[in-house]
């Protein structure tokens, strides 16, 4: 049976909007439960980096990874191609503090085509990839903390998500991509009456809590 942590359910809370260590557990959790596991079932803490606008070439665009507390992730995102050829491309983001005990850094990633304004297909691309990281649940702190790195390659040859995380964001170490075996409507963002963020995911749809991997890859 799984010991309960006071300590770890408190760090998963979603603090109420303005709320501060002096305003208590009661404001901060509301009436005393019955029981004190009652806290374990408050909803996970969410997250979320943005990369900003970002252009490689004739190709831009932008995105986000939305976190949670619990080890859920959701990485999102869209480019476009402006040019009259169209490209390939990658786009890779890092979690640069966030690493696993042999030094492998959290990324995810996102490679596809648009086509230019002479090209038959479409000329822009969207991604909605979920997945699950202990990584996340283990080093929240750290997470929500962490500097981030976001690069973007556009080529008329194919790019190689991996190749890129390696070269273009210049870890110089092992990766570890965030692992997703889920489908793209797993988790969703929503927002609650005071414009708080929520990522929301299926836990149906979660990684064995071992975790998973997409790809791994060394320089």
């Amino acid at each position: 049976m799984s010991s309960f942590s006071l300590r770890q359910t408190l760090a998963r809370r979603l603090e109420p909007p303005g709320w501060t260590p002096k305003d208590g557990i009661a404001v901060l959790c509301g009436p005393r439960p019955a029981n004190i596991r009652v806290l374990d079932n408050l909803p996970p803490r969410t997250f979320i980096f943005k990369s900003g606008p970002i252009t490689a070439g004739g190709v831009s665009g932008d995105c986000q990874l939305a976190i949670n507390s619990n080890g859920d992730w959701l990485f999102t995102g869209s480019v476009h191609e402006d040019d009259i050829v169209g490209d390939s491309y990658a786009i890779c983001m890092a979690v640069l503090d966030l690493k696993d005990a042999a030094g492998a850094t959290l990324v995810t990633g996102n490679s596809g085509k648009v086509h230019g304004k002479l090209g038959v297909g479409p000329k822009s691309d969207t991604w909605k990839i979920a997945g699950f990281d202990l990584r996340i649940k283990d080093q929240w702190e750290t997470a929500i903390g962490s500097r981030t790195s976001t690069t973007l390659k556009a080529s008329t040859l194919p790019v190689d998500v991996i190749d890129l995380a390696l070269t273009g964001l210049a870890l110089g170490a092992v990766i570890l991509f965030g692992g997703s075996n889920r489908g793209s409507d797993a988790c969703h963002v929503e927002f609650d009456n005071e414009g708080r963020s929520n990522l929301v995911c299926d836990v149906s749809s979660r990684a064995p809590l071992t975790g998973s991997t997409m790809a791994a890859a060394s320089t």
